[in-house]
């Protein structure tokens, strides 16, 4: 009998103990995975009891519009358990449990899977159908269903994989050695999930070679989810050229070369280029700009960056740290901590080709001696219904599992100012969150902007700098605090589906695109006007081709698994008592955005749409001012119920919880529309909102 791919397999099992249940999930821990994992009760069709462990029998379902996949999402191990191997073939292959009743806990015998009732075959080797009478089905109709995580039995014979052999699989290509050729094939072979993971092995090897030259946690996150490809050197100095026409005579076919001026006589376009990158090909270098000003003049990232890096020095040595010159170069040296603990450590580096780089600064160190007035300081921000006792807890329970810094990016291409964000590095998964309005930190005098012109690196002030970092450092701890509120804030899975519709709406979760091919429409659920019905059931349809997927897989993957690595609800006790919390679909946003996850649903593997790192850090603003508004809001709606400043996270998340017209988020059902707080019953589900298009089938012109 042939076994088709794990993809399709609709059940599978799981052995292991149930710990609790939350949210019509049950939390089982199991020898299969490490942690713990989140399996909806929907899911449970039947349960049998083994020793100590449970088997759970395992079959897809629809869980608030979401089909889930069990095969994809849970993986088994029977440790040669031969009473667990029985009941897992014949749930797996038929769907049947055993026809008596479940094994007790004391009795080490075999139950009676039914094996002893299985019809014997025809005369013609088939088995008759499955019907009433619960026989098997022929062999014929017997559907194949694969298995993910299932070890392959060599001692059942296996004929459909010899059928299929291709003799091209056995022809070494030009220039192809025959290693080479094992491994394509080998990797051609490989099913979807494992696939997955194999690509999500190769990224993190590739990227980790970056990450082991920075110092900084927070640069690491920076250059994850593929973005480590665009980083390069930062301590170079740009080149400017006057830019000419080029015109030719259609006669002749003579070029003549004429300079681009004004009406003065002055040059009127230039281009930076970086001269460290010139080729055979580009012997003048990488162009970063290739149409600025005459009033354009581009600040050097030295110029920026190194005044910077003197005065986090500063601040380390009068921490009592001591530094050595150590030689890089003929004319260059860098230093090196000899002694000492530093309070602020610091990375840098160019992307884009050099057009845009960035220094971080990790102030955790900074910051700890500063929590007690940063605490003091945060009402200006709005927490005004927070007592300050709940403020310091949080401070205190946040800032372990947190790294805080700033973040400064310089451009060379001319598209923005010099900028500084905010950053908030979660340790435990690498998530990152970053936020503007800490611009002050590098202006000079009363300047609200600084643009690229003539002499305004000389009004760097490293002094005002050192002492506004303490500002910054309050913006960070604005975030932690928001975090702590979220974590007391439930939310259900069907809230979870309308918070997915706010997130899109700002732009952080992008809709599937459901593209439907004419001759397929019969295939497709219509309700009883005739009009298709639109869910997340859909993109498992084989007529449907699916688009844009990538963010909502990874981000229902990490809410039906939050021990998922970009989510890692699984660190602390506070994480796990957090899953199924405000906090936790946070956690699946900013990890979604931080990590661009590989993800596979089965058939699919699906890579993200790569993003630069200025792409991810504005997405990583809005997502951390969104977060923050939700909190404050959340804040202010209970603190207006009681009349008095909160003081007890958990009446409040029950009062939510009880009141889900009181839990507001900023929504806008128009693309680019007006945020306004809105209740979350009042937000659609997010499959409500998806579209869908008819792809039309071309008929061919008829021949004669």
């Amino acid at each position: 009998m042939t076994k088709t791919p794990k993809h399709e397999a609709p059940r599978t099992i799981v052995i292991g103990v149930a710990q609790e249940e939350k949210n019509d999930m049950q939390v089982v821990a199991s020898n299969a995975w490490e942690g713990h994992k989140f399996i909806p009760n929907a899911c449970i069709k039947h349960t049998v009891t083994h020793g100590e462990q449970t088997v759970f029998l395992l079959e897809d379902a629809q869980v608030n519009s979401v089909n889930i996949s069990v095969a994809s999402n849970y993986t088994y191990n029977t440790e040669g358990d031969a009473v667990l191997q029985d009941i897992a073939d014949m749930w797996n292959e038929f769907g049947v449990l055993t026809d008596h009743a479940e094994p007790s806990t004391d009795d080490d015998t075999m139950p009676d899977i039914g094996l002893n009732t299985m019809p014997s075959l025809g005369s013609d080797n088939t088995m008759p159908s499955l019907g009433s009478d619960n026989t098997m089905p022929t062999m014929n109709t017997m559907p194949e269903i694969g298995l993910v995580g299932a070890v392959e039995d060599d001692e059942v014979p296996n004929f459909g994989a010899a059928l299929g052999i291709e003799l091209a699989d056995h022809v070494l290509a030009d220039n192809e050695s025959e290693q080479d050729s094992e491994e394509k094939q080998t990797k051609k072979h490989l099913s979807a999930v494992q696939q997955a993971a194999q690509a999500r092995q190769e990224r993190y090897a590739a990227s980790q070679v970056i990450k082991d030259g920075m110092a900084s946690d927070i640069s690491k996150a920076m250059v994850d989810g593929k973005r480590h490809e665009n980083v390069g050197a930062w301590n170079f100095r740009t080149k400017t050229y006057d830019m000419v026409a080029r015109s030719v005579d259609p006669l002749t076919g003579v070029s003549e070369y004429h300079e681009v001026s004004s009406e003065k006589g002055d040059t009127r376009i230039r281009a930076v280029f970086n001269p460290t990158l010139a080729t055979k090909d580009m012997p003048l270098g990488h162009c970063l700009n290739r149409a600025i000003g005459p009033s354009f003049v581009p600040i050097e990232h030295p110029d920026i960056f190194n005044p910077i890096i003197e005065t986090v020095r500063g601040i380390n040595t009068a921490n009592g740290c001591v530094y050595v010159k150590v030689p890089t170069g003929e004319d260059t040296f860098a230093y090196e901590l000899k002694s000492g603990t530093e309070l602020i450590t610091h990375d840098a580096f160019s992307f884009n080709k050099g057009a845009r780089a960035m220094i971080n600064l990790d102030l955790t160190g900074f910051g700890n001696k500063t929590r007690n007035e940063s605490a003091k300081s945060l009402n200006n921000f709005g927490y005004v219904n927070l007592s300050a006792n709940r403020i310091s807890d949080a401070l205190v329970e946040e800032e372990g599992g947190h790294r805080v810094g700033v973040s400064i990016i310089n451009s060379h291409d001319g598209k923005s100012a010099l900028q500084a964000f905010m950053t908030v590095l979660r340790t435990y998964c690498g998530n990152l969150a970053a936020r503007g309005g800490v611009q002050a930190l590098l202006m000079a005098g009363d300047r609200t902007k600084i643009r690229h012109m003539e002499g305004v690196v000389s009004q760097f002030d490293p002094e005002q700098f050192a002492g506004q970092l303490g500002s910054a450092l309050v913006e960070s701890r604005k975030n932690l605090i928001a975090m702590h509120i979220l974590r007391h804030i439930p939310i259900e899975a069907n809230v979870f589906d309308k918070v997915m519709t706010a997130f899109s709406s700002h732009g952080l979760v992008s809709q599937p695109t459901l593209t439907i091919s004419a001759g397929d429409i019969d295939q497709i659920p219509k309700d009883k006007n005739g009009n298709m019905i639109v869910t997340a059931a859909m993109m498992t349809k084989d007529a449907v081709k699916v688009g844009h997927g990538h963010a909502y897989n990874a981000m229902m993957q990490g809410w039906m698994n939050p021990d998922v690595d970009y989510v890692a609800m699984d660190k602390t006790e506070a994480d796990k008592a957090a899953v199924g919390s405000a906090f936790h679909a946070a956690q699946t946003l900013t990890g979604t955005i931080t990590h661009n996850p590989i993800f596979t649903d089965g058939k699919r593997i699906l890579h993200g749409q790569k993003q630069g790192i200025e792409l991810m850090m504005k997405k990583s603003d809005k997502a951390a001012n969104l977060l923050e508004d939700i909190a404050m809001g959340a804040v202010n709606a209970y603190a207006a119920h009681t009349g008095e400043p909160v003081d007890d996270y958990h009446a409040m998340g029950q009062w939510l919880a009880d009141n889900p017209d009181q839990f507001k988020i900023p929504y806008s059902a128009k693309a680019n529309g007006k945020k306004v707080m809105t209740a979350v019953t009042d937000i659609p589900a997010f499959h409500d909102t998806w579209n869908y298009s008819i792809k039309k089938v071309k008929v061919a012109a008829p021949t004669n």
